[in-house]
């Protein structure tokens, strides 16, 4: 029986393949030399990550065996985790096969919380941890060290008491309001008590030498103006006028920009303010009678700004970093400081309850503080709020948010691309099998407008449970809609070539007309051509890799590091798909300096466009 670690390479094979280089979470050395010295930093990378494999005897860029001593370089690899990392990591570690040659594989799983961060245990230098980056792997940052050391116990930022303040700054009909509502809901403790008992009790006031002081949970939940003491611990909401965020040729650059400050009810009130006022409508009419519905729920909205502002890291050194609100034509991006606290399954995120929480004081008051000029709460925190995100999303037709997420940052991106427009449904229609279920129409929606789609997708358009995603994917492979590539926690589905649509995005490309060639013979009998040739590279098949880069860049100049966090591979790989697309014609580096700290990528100049179909037989 061919063992896990097998099947995984062979999944992974053709994708590092077509991408030339290492991907996020595959790290490749050729061990020609025996173990490389860097391979541990790629060990602590994964362990401080997510995880990943580690596969030695391959040399880029073809990944072609270079013909190693496996037996050797398992046991090296083996004994170097064990001794020179801390904590030791034990790696599950085959000798697997390419082309009928030995290569060994290892997989690096990810450190429970409390164990992380994994060291390098350097020779005559301070010993370092590292995390995986587009360009390989680099050092955490003292920011990071704190961020891993946190997330081994609950903090208590939000709980400490906030120098020279006192209940005057606090807002008196908000706290009045809280103080009628716990008093009312939560028993006879509070009844009995006084006003400064019962927000002690609540951790709005905090002992201190001084007296009786307001907390940051107390002050960012009821506070007159918390940045009178936290200048930078707000929001801030930007409208860019195109998808790149560069200004328009009349040189503006921003539609709309303010900071939101105040409490963190306020704030939410502000961002909605602002959401509404750039944000557009467009009527829907249904059997209920007209609707006008924004271009992203509000009630999703809300949910993800809510947690922005109350799961933000507040600890001294990210006190600096405002909480961002950014809207592009396409999309709405919001970031909070603070990665994905507690120990929480990412790929569980949108599909069952989380209930950690960075702020556990803040957290629980916001339950009953009221946003101003409603009978709402802040929120309910019962950790069902990004299933709840999904929910709305899926009602409203569109593709479930992106979440990304760092040691240090937490991001969610909505894209306001409606899954089933018209196009779509007829697209679906033409590919037959009409007894499809609803769930696997989204899936096939979604693999048409990214080309690709995964288990975690899938439950999160869906809202189905892991092993019904898994049947109704494996479904749609029998019956070659969707074919198979990778196995287990690389596993993703991507359209065959039979149901890709020339002009569709990730399904084909726009190329320039071929202009008219003139031809004639020179008195030497050869034969020259006047005007421009028809395109060359029309000829030749670009790779799938090479066409989402090419795509991607439709939506504007981008910079290396930009695509290689949309692709979710490195640095380098991106910059040799950028030669290979600058070769044929088709981008171009807005920049004269290669090496510019501001160079960015885009397409070349076009005037005409028709479909031309580019595409080789499926490699499959």
């Amino acid at each position: 029986m061919e063992s896990s670690l097998q099947e995984q390479l062979d999944g992974l094979l053709p994708r590092l393949r077509k991408a030339g280089t290492d991907l996020q979470r595959v790290e490749v050395k050729d061990g020609k030399g025996g173990l490389p010295i860097s391979v541990l930093k790629s060990v602590s990378a994964f362990a401080n990550g997510s995880g990943g494999l580690i596969v030695l005897g391959l040399e880029e860029p073809g990944f072609t065996p270079t013909g190693v001593d496996a037996d050797k370089l398992a046991s090296d690899l083996s004994d170097q985790c064990d001794s020179n990392l801390e904590p030791r990591i034990l790696p599950e570690i085959e000798i697997c096969e390419v082309d009928g040659q030995p290569v060994v594989v290892a997989a690096v799983d990810e450190l429970d919380a409390n164990q992380k961060p994994c060291f390098v245990l350097e020779k005559k230098q301070r010993d370092y941890a590292y995390l995986r980056s587009h360009d390989g792997n680099r050092r955490l940052t003292s920011y990071e060290y704190h961020a891993v050391e946190a997330a081994k116990g609950q903090p208590v930022d939000d709980q400490e008491p906030v120098e020279g303040t006192g209940i005057d700054d606090l807002d008196s009909d908000a706290v009045q309001t809280l103080l009628r509502r716990v008093r009312e809901l939560k028993g006879q403790v509070f009844r009995d008590a006084n006003d400064n008992e019962v927000l002690r009790m609540l951790g709005v006031l905090i002992n201190s030498d001084a007296g009786d002081a307001v907390t940051v949970a107390g002050l960012f939940a009821l506070g007159r103006y918390p940045q009178q003491f936290f200048p930078r611990l707000n929001m801030s909401f930007a409208a860019y006028p195109t998808v790149t965020g560069d200004p328009l040729e009349d040189g503006t650059r921003l539609l709309d920009n303010q900071p939101i400050d105040g409490s963190i009810p306020v704030m939410l009130r502000g961002a909605f303010d602002a959401l509404r006022r750039n944000m557009s409508r467009r009527a829907v009419v249904s059997d209920m009678g007209r609707e006008d519905l924004w271009d992203y729920p509000l009630e999703a909205v809300r949910e993800v700004v809510i947690n922005a502002l109350m799961h933000r890291d507040y600890h001294s050194s990210s006190r600096g970093q405002p909480a961002l609100i950014e809207l592009y034509p396409d999309r709405l991006v919001v970031t909070s400081p603070g990665g994905l606290f507690g120990a929480i399954d990412p790929e569980r995120l949108m599909n069952e309850p989380v209930t950690a929480a960075r702020n556990a004081r803040l957290s629980k008051l916001l339950q009953d503080v009221v946003i101003p000029g409603t009978n709402e709460t802040v929120c309910e925190n019962v950790g069902s709020g990004l299933i709840a995100v999904a929910a709305r999303l899926r009602s409203a037709g569109l593709a479930p948010p992106e979440i990304g997420f760092t040691l240090s940052t937490f991001k969610v991106v909505f894209r306001i691309h409606t899954l089933l427009d018209e196009e779509t449904v007829e697209w679906l229609g033409q590919i037959g099998h009409e007894d499809l279920s609803d769930r696997q129409r989204l899936a096939m929606a979604y693999a048409r407008q990214h080309g690709e789609i995964d288990n975690q997708r899938f439950r999160a358009l869906s809202g189905c449970q892991a092993y019904e995603a898994t049947q109704e994917l494996t479904d749609l492979g029998r019956r070659d809609l969707l074919r198979k590539s990778g196995d287990r926690r690389w596993t993703t589905w991507h359209l065959p070539n039979h149901l890709r649509v020339p002009g569709h995005p990730v399904l084909g490309f726009r190329f320039p007309t071929p202009l008219r060639v003139d031809s004639h013979e020179t008195e030497g009998g050869s034969t020259t051509h006047q005007g421009n040739p028809s395109p060359w590279w029309i000829q030749t098949p670009i790779t799938p890799r090479q066409e989402q880069v090419f795509l991607i860049l439709g939506e504007g100049p981008m910079s290396s590091s930009e695509l290689a966090e949309r692709l979710q591979v490195t640095r380098g790989a991106v910059h040799q798909l950028l030669r290979a697309l600058e070769s044929r014609g088709l981008v171009k580096p807005t920049m004269p300096g290669r090496r510019s700290r501001n160079q960015q990528w885009t397409r070349t100049d076009v005037v005409d466009w028709e479909t031309v179909p580019i595409f080789g037989d499926d490699p499959e």
